[in-house]
């Protein structure tokens, strides 16, 4: 990160910042789906990409707060293999997460 408008303060924000960050120049399609955390303290990304090997299970990376993201992340990198896995419920999303239909595509944006 280098410019101080870039430090989100709303919950809005930090999901389009950390999916942005994630996707801007990444030249395998990363897609992006935001999943709410009902207390808007945790930013849930399931991240989708030809880059990522396929582990048969969708696991959360977690960080905490940072001076830089005053968010929690949670974060889920999934093959395609494991995404459509996810799809057909022979793996599952976090605990708390919801759905899969629940999930908001954040990147690439509309």
């Amino acid at each position: 990160m280098s410019k101080a408008e870039d430090v989100p303060t709303t919950y809005e924000e930090a999901v389009e910042t950390l999916a942005r960050w994630h996707g801007e120049g990444d030249a395998l399609g990363l897609e992006a789906y935001s999943f709410a955390d009902p207390e808007r303290r945790v930013v849930r990304l399931l991240e989708i990409s030809d880059a990522f090997v396929s582990v048969g299970e969708a696991w959360p990376v977690t960080f905490g707060e940072s001076p830089e993201f005053d968010f929690k992340t949670s974060v889920v990198l999934v093959s395609r293999e494991d995404y459509e896995a996810l799809r057909t419920g022979r793996i599952a999303l976090p605990e708390g997460w919801g759905r899969l239909e629940d999930g908001v595509r954040v990147w690439p944006a509309a």
